[in-house]
């Protein structure tokens, strides 16, 4: 039987760090709510005191709203002098003043980096009036961003990141409820288990072993 002493070696090495896995995604959140007037803006803050650089694709936002007339809305993330717009003013490219369905705080809208649909068409099953995510011709709520997350990509994830919701139509208003944001700098800890040690002496003591008996059959031949 021939044994691969390089594919031994790795499996060893990836048996003892098994535990040494990526951390768990990290959510920040802000729950203070703020009104949105008429042809006006906010901005809401979430500061994040330690976080390493952020792993690629891993970012995404929640952001939970009421508000009537979604296509007079724009939404704004930035941080570390970056900025990515989320959503802006969906139905604007096929209607002058947008699309007029209904935001919700009960059904946040969630912008991810890639997603089946486009946040240009957030309410665009939803028929005049009717409500995202609750009506059930238009139940999605997760969106690809309007502009590319990836811009955040290898960012370092702590700091300040600015929300900015901008009204740009009369006649509709609401409030700004709660937003998070959910991030993976894909980490490792640090220091293996002791359990992680000793499965990867077994396992060099193995491969010492296939190692001496291949040169003791090789002596006798």
């Amino acid at each position: 039987m021939k044994i691969n002493l390089k594919s031994t070696v790795a499996a060893a090495v990836v048996c003892a760090f098994a535990g040494a896995a990526l951390a768990a995604p990290v959510t920040a959140s802000n729950t203070t709510a703020q009104p949105i007037a008429d042809n006006s803006s906010i901005t809401s803050i979430i500061n994040i005191a330690t976080g390493g650089a952020l792993f690629p694709g891993s970012l995404s936002f929640s952001i939970g709203v009421d508000h009537s007339f979604i296509g007079d809305l724009i939404y704004t993330i930035t941080h570390g002098g970056t900025s990515v717009v989320l959503m802006n003013r969906p139905g604007t490219a096929s209607i002058t003043d947008g699309d007029s369905s209904n935001l919700t705080s009960t059904r946040a809208l969630n912008f991810v980096n890639f997603a089946p649909n486009t946040a240009e068409s957030i309410g665009e099953s939803c028929g005049p009036n009717d409500f995202v995510g609750i009506t059930s011709t238009c139940l999605n709520t997760t969106f690809q961003s309007h502009q590319s997350l990836s811009a955040f990509d290898g960012t370092v994830a702590s700091g300040d990141w600015f929300l900015t919701i901008s009204d740009n139509e009369n006649g509709d208003v609401g409030q700004l409820a709660s937003w998070s944001l959910t991030y993976d700098t894909g980490a490792v800890s640090a220091v293996p288990e002791p359990e992680a040690y000793a499965m990867l002496l077994a396992g060099l003591g193995l491969i010492g072993g296939i190692a001496r008996r291949r040169r003791m059959q090789q002596a006798k031949t």
